[in-house]
């Protein structure tokens, strides 16, 4: 049949560290127009959570969202998210 169902995941992350994201894509860049995760970092909060990977396309965080924004805006929403005590962290998932 060939079709890919998407689902939305939320993930909740408690948090410590930081969130511990380096993101590619959005509206304006090549990669895009999704935001994706590319790369996650060591002794962050999503390194020891063990949920989130390269590759997954964020949907939102902390009920921001990333669908359809810049680079800049979602390293912005990224940087606002930092004052809250958990992530709650949305990617887009294949079934």
């Amino acid at each position: 049949t060939g079709n890919i169902e998407l689902v939305v995941t939320l993930i909740c992350i408690s948090k410590g560290t930081g969130l511990g994201l380096i993101i590619k894509g959005g509206a304006n860049r090549a990669e895009g127009p999704m935001v994706l995760i590319q790369e996650i970092i060591p002794g962050g909060d999503c390194q020891r959570d063990g949920r989130l990977q390269p590759g997954d396309q964020l949907v939102s965080i902390n009920k921001e969202s990333l669908v359809g924004v810049t680079y800049e805006e979602a390293r912005s929403i990224l940087t606002r998210t930092k004052l809250s005590a958990i992530w709650d962290v949305s990617i887009f998932t294949t079934l």
